[in-house]
């Protein structure tokens, strides 16, 4: 990975990451998980929500999530916990000169899925800043 961009400096120095405690989610069912650019929701039998955001955009990036698992099938399923681990940096050159990855690991009682996060720069806005936040 390159160095960190100077948005995840800065909240690496003032911020945090949420101060969501994952294991009150541990146990409960997941209703609904939904992916978009920025986000990862799962939404719990409980009621409750809990979102994953890369907040470490700065300025002269692109970021995004994307997900090749098969979601539905993880429908139903009783959370277990997550985690994150640093990709290969891809060789693609279509948005900038550097296209870093993270991958956000939610495992369950039915096997683990994976979201893979994206950013892509110029090689002066490395690093990610995957916060939690509940809803």
């Amino acid at each position: 990975m390159s160095q960190p961009g100077f948005g995840v400096m800065i909240r690496a120095l003032f911020g945090d990451r949420g101060n969501v405690d994952l294991k009150q989610y541990v146990g409960q069912v997941i209703t609904d998980i939904n992916v978009d650019d920025v986000d990862l929701t799962l939404t719990f039998a409980n009621g409750k929500k809990l979102t994953f955001h890369d907040g470490g955009q700065s300025c002269c990036e692109h970021r995004y999530m994307t997900c090749d698992d098969d979601l539905p099938y993880y429908i139903g399923a009783t959370f277990v916990d997550a985690d994150l681990a640093d990709g290969p940096e891809v060789e693609d050159g279509e948005w900038g000169d550097v296209h870093e990855q993270q991958f956000l690991n939610i495992y369950t009682d039915r096997g683990k899925f994976q979201i893979a996060n994206h950013n892509q720069h110029n090689g002066y806005y490395g690093g990610f800043w995957i916060q939690m936040r509940e809803e």
